[in-house]
């Protein structure tokens, strides 16, 4: 009966309890602890990382991203395809975290921040942080010949290609070769070399050429220009008081190798022998001839006047020599036909007023192009470009302030030097067609000459270098140096 009486004084003893609760939130009894939730803290964030893969080579393992909690260390490594997408990380404290991405391949990096890279989420939301992965693809050398000119080397050219290994390909004279990256040999940077280039040809510089590392899967284009002049041509040109000879490529020989001071070199049209001025003989100067196989020399004029301050020039068909000379009028240049087999001498112009000079004979035979200097009587010199028949008639003005014409070997144009009238100095190179109209100024220099095949023109530069380029019509391109000289002739 004890336990009986018990048990009702509990059950009694509760049901009081809970009455008291339900009347009064906060009533306990003597004695029993605080009932009631515990305090959840702030609501947790969530972090998307987005990683954004470009590039011609993903890693085909994919990629990890470690997040590292402050105050707690990293979570558990979570993968990514190698395509990339957005990895999601729910329930993080708020705070500042740090994200980072492992597994990279060689070929791919972030390119749109630090790795690692802070990060900083709030209670409640979520943060969006992106990674942008370029992974590099194998590049591509495109590698490109132009060759431009006469005589091109049918065979092409080799391709040499120098990493920390060689390897050699081929390309023909005007082609394109692909070559991927993969197939390069090993290294950081490459050198690449044309060669087997032609006698008859340079190589626009430079050659070799470097080739930087490959960016942004964009093929890396290298382009070797060659220009190609007819073969077996040659240059003459004065240089040190002698006369030289000398292939656009090869050795050069001195044919008059003397202690006179020998200039103004001009190549017979069959390319034997070369007409030039000298002073051995005299001061005034004289004519002379030398034959480029046997060496032999030829003594053509002796006086009277002076033969020394200008070029001469030769018949198309080799006969006769047209020059300026002082023979008749001490104080004036007059232009003279010289004929060789007969050794006669005819004076072709007479103005008392004008010196003329640096004469050259059109290719058909019918003209002479030169150069007039009038000093009128205000004091002051007029330089012109003049053409007339070969007998010395019918005289026409072709341009001002230019001299030193050079016909084209077609006829159809005549190259000259610029010579300002107040300043009588070389300036630039031009030509004008034979027929007339507008000069066209085509580079900075003096002296033209024209190659065989008249697509090409060699110069004079101030610094005193021979140089050659393609002649369009309206410009001279693919320039090249070719060696030291003056006053070229080109045969």
């Amino acid at each position: 009966m004890t336990i009986a009486r018990h048990v009702t004084g509990a059950r009694a003893g509760g049901a009081l309890l809970a009455l008291c609760l339900m009347l009064f939130p906060r009533c306990t009894t003597e004695g029993d602890p605080p009932t009631g939730p515990a305090d959840p803290g702030p609501p947790a964030a969530t972090l998307d990382v987005e990683i954004v893969v470009e590039g011609a080579q993903p890693d085909p393992d994919g990629y990890t991203i470690i997040l590292s909690i402050e105050g707690e260390g990293d979570r558990p490594a979570q993968p990514a395809g190698p395509a990339g997408g957005t990895i999601r990380f729910p329930e993080l404290p708020p705070g500042a975290h740090a994200v980072r991405l492992e597994s990279l391949a060689e070929n791919c990096r972030v390119t749109n921040g630090s790795n690692p890279r802070p990060v900083t989420l709030s209670a409640g939301l979520t943060r969006t942080l992106e990674f942008t992965l370029y992974c590099r693809g194998p590049g591509t050398l495109l590698v490109r010949a132009v060759t431009r000119g006469r005589d091109l080397d049918p065979d092409g050219y080799g391709l040499v290609i120098e990493g920390t290994s060689t390897q050699e390909e081929r390309i023909g004279a005007n082609d394109t070769l692909r070559i991927g990256e993969l197939e390069l040999p090993e290294g950081e940077r490459w050198t690449v070399r044309l060669t087997g280039i032609a006698d008859n040809c340079l190589a626009v510089l430079p050659n070799p050429a470097q080739v930087t590392p490959f960016t942004r899967d964009t093929p890396s284009h290298l382009v070797f220009s060659v220009v190609c002049i007819e073969s077996g041509s040659r240059i003459a040109f004065h240089r040190d008081g002698d006369i030289f000879l000398a292939p656009v490529v090869g050795t050069t020989v001195n044919l008059t190798n003397h202690p006179a001071s020998d200039s103004e070199p001009s190549l017979s049209p069959d390319g034997r022998q070369v007409l030039f001025s000298s002073d051995r003989d005299r001061e005034e100067g004289d004519l002379y001839l030398v034959d480029i196989e046997r060496g032999t020399l030829t003594r053509l004029t002796s006086g009277p006047g002076n033969h020394w301050s200008s070029s001469q020039a030769w018949s198309p068909d080799g006969s006769r020599i047209v020059f300026s000379s002082t023979r008749d009028d001490p104080n004036r240049y007059h232009l003279y036909v010289l004929s060789l087999d007969t050794s006669t001498i005819v004076r072709l112009t007479h103005d008392p007023l004008a010196s003329d000079i640096r004469a050259a004979w059109s290719p058909d035979g019918s003209s002479i192009a030169f150069c007039r200097i009038r000093e009128p009587e205000d004091g002051v010199f007029e330089v012109t470009l003049e053409r007339m028949s070969v007998d010395g008639s019918g005289t026409v003005r072709m341009a001002e302030e230019v001299c030193g014409p050079i016909w084209s070997p077609d006829g159809s144009w005549i190259a000259f030097t610029t010579s300002p009238a107040d300043e009588f100095v070389p300036n630039e190179v031009g030509v004008v067609a034979a027929g007339g109209g507008p000069a066209t100024i085509l580079a900075s220099g003096w002296s033209p000459a024209w190659s065989p095949d008249g697509g090409s023109m060699a110069y004079n530069t101030f610094g005193g270098s021979l140089v050659v380029g393609t002649f369009s019509g309206s410009a001279v391109t693919d320039i090249l140096t070719l060696f030291q000289g003056f006053s070229p002739s080109w045969r």
